[in-house]
């Protein structure tokens, strides 16, 4: 790995589609080229959706390219979140008070087709249907039709998710991002389970069993990494293709201690440890350890975080003991 760039003073940065949108306390910045445009701090949200920057602002849904050009404006509700569905639609989500929120949906001139207020929050979303769940309550996620608003099926984790630890007995919860795979929808679980449903009907496809709830999806397969455990799952099956602990590979007490984060592109796996300052690439089919440096960080950093990887360019975040962050920038120069 090369390093290309360290740039001071980051508080967020989005990969997006074709570049990185950073913001410092008052602009913000595309990195090629560089342009910068003022950080709206009253904003009520920015994100990224489909490899473009989103802001939320008095009513409208800017959407900005890695260049920082505004592609289109959208007039919404006032909302903390307006993601886009589909050609002709946008679910948005406002709070009204706490534990309460409006959900509903809008055309592109704005007019809201349907509405609730209600203390449910949306998780996900396809061309027509939507997944939500209640909020501070992730035991029951359900769909509905974007067009009708009308509830088609629940699913509830409380008792596929239950859990045991020095507490007691919990009930399971829902714990993680849930991705749409063809009509496979991905949920993962307390009690170190993952579960496919039908995305037609809510009914449960097959369960597995992993090591941790983060994961990836990567040339149809289901990727779990965590710490020194790798697991990979068949996503039409559920059934484990390969179950191996990375102790050999990543030369743990020589280089890595643990997996923190990491990402799945081009055949590789980028991850990191936090807490020693390292990124690494691993072969995604030999699991073989391609390459590993440690960071030039500073004396006052106390770990890296925020793991992305586009194009073959490695960004993460460097953590100081004010508050401040540093983003780094490293080439994947063995491509």
């Amino acid at each position: 790995m090369k390093q290309v760039n360290i740039i001071s003073g980051v508080k967020t940065f989005w990969a997006l589609k074709d570049g990185i949108i950073y913001h410092d306390d008052n602009s913000l910045m595309s990195s090629e080229p560089l342009i910068k445009k003022v950080y709206n701090k009253n904003a009520s949200n920015y994100y990224r959706e489909e490899g473009k920057l989103i802001e939320i602002y008095n009513g409208n849904r800017n959407v900005y390219n890695h260049k920082l050009e505004k592609e289109t404006q959208v007039k919404v509700a006032d909302s903390e979140i307006v993601s886009r569905v589909n050609d002709e639609y946008f679910i948005y989500t406002k709070r009204i008070k706490r534990k309460f929120f409006e959900n509903g949906v809008v055309d592109l001139e704005g007019k809201v087709i349907w509405s609730k207020q209600e203390a449910v929050r949306s998780k996900g979303w396809s061309d027509r249907l939507m997944t939500y769940c209640k909020y501070l309550d992730d035991e029951e996620i359900f769909k509905r039709d974007i067009l009708t608003g009308e509830t088609l099926w629940t699913f509830n984790a409380s008792k596929i998710g239950k859990f045991t630890d020095y507490e007691g007995e919990h009930t399971g919860e829902i714990r993680g991002k849930i991705q749409l795979w063809n009509n496979y929808l991905i949920v993962p679980l307390t009690g170190h389970k993952l579960v496919s449903l039908d995305y037609s009907t809510g009914e449960l496809v097959w369960e597995a069993i992993v090591p941790f709830s983060k994961y990836e999806i990567y040339n149809d397969k289901i990727v779990c990494l965590y710490e020194s455990a790798f697991q990979e799952i068949d996503l039409h099956t559920g059934k484990t293709l390969r179950d191996i602990n990375l102790n050999d590979y990543l030369k743990i007490g020589k280089g890595i201690d643990r997996i923190s984060r990491y990402k799945v592109e081009k055949d590789r796996i980028y991850f990191t440890d936090y807490r020693k300052f390292k990124i690494g690439i691993l072969d995604y089919y030999s699991l073989e350890l391609i390459d590993i440096i440690t960071i030039d960080y500073q004396k006052d950093a106390w770990q890296i975080g925020d793991l992305e990887v586009l194009d073959g360019n490695i960004y993460v975040l460097e953590y100081l003991d004010d508050f401040s962050k540093n983003l780094h920038i490293y080439k994947d120069d063995t491509l």
